[in-house]
């Protein structure tokens, strides 16, 4: 029985969404449309722009460290191995 309920309603249920949807869209004009499309538009570039910003900003990060590294930091990364030219 219970099972029997649950395909009831969410068969009701999915066509009170599809209802709704279209009238939704049909109450939104197309200057609204247009407005959050193009908001929709504003955020992606400034998101893109956030992206390119981070990135250039680690590179020169990275840089700044590689820059201030000391001697021992350099030795320590250093593959030369003595036992080699011996």
């Amino acid at each position: 029985m219970a099972k029997q309920k649950r395909g009831q309603n969410s068969a009701a249920s999915e066509t009170r969404t599809e209802s709704q949807g279209a009238t939704l869209r049909d109450r939104i004009g197309n200057d609204a449309l247009e407005k959050l499309k193009e908001a929709s538009r504003a955020m992606r570039q400034e998101e893109e722009q956030r992206k390119i910003a981070e990135r250039e900003r680690k590179i020169a990060e990275q840089k700044m460290k590689e820059k201030n590294k000391s001697f021992a930091d350099l030795f320590e990364e250093s593959s030369l191995d003595w036992k080699k030219f011996k």
